[in-house]
């Protein structure tokens, strides 16, 4: 009961936008999905469908590229 009153009250209290008008701004246009085929280890005649946006394949290639560089550094030794 309570929560049907309160409900109520913010509902009541709630601007009603008048025909034409919008109190929010329209959405972000959605991104277009790009799915490739991954192989799944252990598995040569099995693959898994993986799909993402056009900057989450480009933030992915970046991770790779830091690790990768991450990993070619020049090891430094501490001479004792």
């Amino acid at each position: 009961m309570i929560v049907h009153l309160f409900a109520l009250m913010i509902s009541a209290a709630t601007p009603i936008a008048a025909p034409g008008e919008t109190n929010e701004t329209p959405p972000a246009p959605k991104e277009k999905l790009i799915c490739t085929k991954s192989a799944v280890t252990g598995s040569p005649a099995r693959s898994k469908r993986v799909c993402r946006t056009r900057v989450q394949w480009e933030a992915e290639k970046e991770e790779a590229r830091k690790d990768y560089e991450r990993t070619r550094a020049p090891q430094t030794r501490n001479s004792h």
